[in-house]
């Protein structure tokens, strides 16, 4: 008998893969829908956390796999998931009795497995003994389950009652309503154990006519999925994987197994026409070895030139992100002037007024030693004042290449040195809470420029709202990694769809004037890249909040990514 079931297995193996070259395809990559029913043991079966699992679930995951897909199982009652496959909701089921009705909706595999039913009773029920002694009975099916098409087809009993799963069947009879059920005999055994119903007794024999060949099964029409699902059925079958599920699942359990004789018989007829097929499939195979010969050699072409072709394409990419970073560099060159000449304004007029108080007092003749000296102190002061912002403005914009132990405090008040003066003049209030107790070694110039962004944006969205009370609120927190700097405005937030845009490039609220869009993006940029830290944007209760998180140790990868040409000189 081995070498027989080895010629079988040989034989299905051979035609089932011609019949998938046929259709030149695979599941590689594919996810294939399916379900399975609540309570149909050993093969449909719901596990503890609500997953599908059985015999026939394992099974048909293993053939999908084996042709490089793989299956996810929903749940749902027998009648339920036979109609979602007939409307093409999902694509196959792993278990269905092949009948003729049954045809005319589904096509169905190779079978696996056949099964043969008998009638469940009451244990302490001693009328029933053959079929004709259920002419007078109630009997009791799964909506749908080819029980309830034997029996109606057949005329058995003169009632029949339907129930959404195999379990509240067994459960009704165990009660005492009914006369029997009629179940595939092994699911009834099995759910008679699982249930522990000890009142429940089955039929000693079976009824001959009621045979089910278990087969998938596919939509109507679906013959290449159908192909290559009988192709996996035949190599689990031959790898021994189709045993090692029948003999967990089965245990002991004596039923007509795959191998049954039956399909011996008809297979051993069928060798001829094998032969034939498996010569046709000789010539086939010979011009598919040519045809994966060629493509074959174009992969290794492609593969060749793959390397160069991602060098390059990073290469262009660090291009458009540096030719947008000297944008954005230029774009804050003009704002930095701009602030320059509000804040020049006031010292110039301050030493304009002094000057020219001078020149009447010595017109007048009034001028004396010390209110000559008092002018020229002031003038000294002014003139200062205005050395020193060019001094901030010019160490904004020096390159800066080394790292730095810094206090991130120091770095957010240089920040505010720049750019508070705008606030203050625009009646917006800056409330600071810093905690900064650990020097980090980090990249200043470009902390800084990410600060100014962020503080500048905040000002924009104040004014552009007409906030009372505006206010921006700065907090500086630490833990055992990270340094956490949180700038939090009153402007009433961000447009939630514009949450996961805001640090696109080129992505802007303003007009074309006042805005390039790539602040923020070259903020996200300095921080991930250049300061390995993460920068994050929520909305508030009153506004927008941005998170700058910065390390407490900066990694070598990112000392290297540093002296790459994004460097912001």
């Amino acid at each position: 008998m081995i070498w027989m079931r080895f010629i079988v297995i040989f034989l299905i193996f051979s035609s089932l893969i011609l019949e998938a070259q046929l259709y030149h395809k695979s599941l590689k990559g594919v996810i294939l829908k399916s379900a399975g029913e609540y309570d149909y043991p050993p093969f449909s079966i719901v596990t503890q956390n609500r997953k599908a699992d059985g015999f026939s679930i394992e099974l048909l995951r293993s053939s999908v796999q084996a042709m490089g897909g793989d299956v996810e199982f929903d749940v749902d009652i027998w009648d339920t998931i036979k109609q979602k496959l007939k409307n093409g909701e999902i694509d196959v089921l792993p278990i269905m009795g092949r009948t003729e009705e049954r045809a005319n909706n589904y096509d169905f595999s190779t079978h696996y497995l056949a099964l043969h039913g008998t009638v469940f009773t009451r244990s302490d029920d001693t009328r029933i003994k053959t079929l004709e002694d259920l002419k007078d009975k109630v009997i009791v099916v799964m909506k749908g389950d080819y029980a309830e098409e034997y029996a109606r087809s057949k005329n058995i009993g003169k009632e029949v009652v339907t129930f959404d799963s195999c379990e509240l069947a067994f459960k009704a009879l165990s009660s005492g309503k009914y006369d029997v059920v009629l179940i595939q005999k092994l699911v009834g055994i099995s759910l008679v154990h699982s249930l522990n119903l000890k009142n429940i007794k089955s039929s000693d024999g079976i009824i001959e006519d009621f045979r089910q060949d278990f087969c998938f099964a596919v939509k109507k029409g679906d013959s290449d999925l159908l192909a290559l699902l009988n192709e996996g059925l035949a190599i689990v079958v031959a790898d021994g994987t189709y045993d090692k599920l029948y003999m967990k699942w089965f245990h002991d359990v004596v039923e007509i197994s795959f191998m049954d004789t039956t399909l011996f018989k008809k297979l051993v007829f069928m060798v001829i026409l094998m032969l034939l097929g498996l010569l046709l499939s000789y010539f086939w195979v010979k011009t598919l070895k040519k045809q994966v010969h060629q493509k074959t050699m174009e992969y290794i072409e492609l593969n060749q030139t793959l390397e160069s072709r991602i060098e390059k394409a990073l290469t262009d990419l660090k291009q458009k992100e540096e030719v947008m970073i000297i944008q954005s560099r230029h774009a804050a060159m003009g704002e930095m002037i701009s602030m320059i000449a509000h804040q020049w304004r006031q010292p110039i007029s301050s030493i304009a007024m002094g000057a020219n108080n001078m020149i009447v007092d010595l017109a007048l003749g009034k001028i004396d030693k010390d209110s000559l000296s008092e002018l020229a102190l002031d003038i000294i002061n002014q003139t200062q004042h205005l050395s020193k912002t060019i001094d901030d403005f010019r160490n904004f914009f020096k390159p800066n290449k080394i790292r730095e132990n810094i206090n991130v405090c120091s770095v957010l008040e240089d920040a505010l040195l720049i750019i508070g003066d705008s606030f203050v003049n625009n009646n917006i209030v800056i409330e600071k809470e810093f905690d900064c107790r650990t020097l980090i070694a980090t990249y200043s110039r470009e902390l800084l420029q990410v600060y100014l962004n962020i503080l500048k944006n905040a000002k924009e969205a104040l004014l552009e709202n007409k906030i009372k009370d505006a206010t921006v609120v700065i907090r500086i927190t630490e833990d055992n990694n990270s340094v956490i700097t949180t700038i939090c405005d009153n402007a009433g937030g961000i447009k939630p769809e514009l949450l996961t845009k805001i640090f696109e490039p080129y992505f802007t609220t303003k007009d074309e004037e006042n805005g390039t869009g790539l602040g923020l993006y070259i903020s996200k940029i300095i921080v991930y890249k250049h300061l390995n830290g993460r920068l994050s944007v929520k909305n508030s209760d009153n506004g927008a909040c941005f998170s700058v998180v910065l390390p407490k140790h900066l990694s070598d990868s990112v000392t290297k990514r540093r002296g790459d040409k994004n460097d912001f000189n």
